[in-house]
């Protein structure tokens, strides 16, 4: 019974460790995505102030 016990705590800990390591990911990745798309804001802004410019 206190094997069964042990085994699913075990468990329990291991699939709270991959839910961790995924929510890590997913949210490293949406950062990169946020950086990505003020890049590409800043690249168009520029472009735009250039061509007003002219």
């Amino acid at each position: 019974m206190e094997r069964i016990l042990l085994i699913m705590i075990v468990l329990e800990v291991v699939i709270a460790v991959l839910l961790v390591m995924i929510f890590i990911q997913i949210k490293s990745t949406y950062f990169q995505d946020i950086k990505r798309e003020k890049r590409i804001y800043r690249m168009l802004n520029d472009f735009i102030k250039r061509k007003r410019g002219f």
